[in-house]
């Protein structure tokens, strides 16, 4: 993800705090830890208004991996999407880093399952307001034999 941590857009992750099932005593406390803050610029020892901080996770908080770690915990899958897909793609989830597998004795039908998770992965990222970051992307293909078989994978970036 493309600066991940400072995308988490504070309102969404608290709606996704109310649909889930920690007691709400515990969203008010994560709901008070990220709102009511703000940020000044200092130019030449002149200090900006405040302004809100409206999404951004603060580093250095032992909390901030769990919340951005919920925040994406719904990053589609086929599973979500099409039945009988289960177990052909799978995702991993790391920190900011996520990594999508599919195997299959013919390499085409795996870059064609993981292609059909690219193609939801644009509405996820445009409703979550999170991006990808494109130069940190990339498809690798292990064989047993020595026949690699070029493809290419597209991604439709959100309007």
């Amino acid at each position: 993800m493309e600066k991940a941590f400072d995308r988490v857009w504070h309102n969404g992750l608290i709606h996704k705090l109310l649909d889930t099932s920690p007691p709400p005593a515990c969203t008010i406390v994560i709901a008070s830890f990220l709102q009511r803050r703000s940020f000044c610029v200092a130019v030449d020892d002149v200090l900006s208004a405040p302004r809100p901080i409206r999404s951004g996770l603060p580093q250095g908080s032992c909390l901030s991996p769990e919340l951005y770690a919920l925040y994406t915990d719904d990053i589609p899958t086929l599973r979500d999407h099409l039945e009988g897909w289960e177990d052909d793609v799978m995702l991993a989830l790391h920190a900011d880093d996520c990594a999508y597998f599919a195997s299959s004795r013919r390499a085409y039908l795996a870059a064609k399952r993981i292609q059909c998770v690219f193609d939801l992965v644009p509405e996820w990222l445009h409703k979550w307001r999170m991006a990808v970051n494109i130069n940190k992307t990339a498809i690798i293909q292990i064989a047993i034999y020595k026949c690699y078989i070029h493809f290419r994978l597209t991604y439709a970036a959100p309007a």
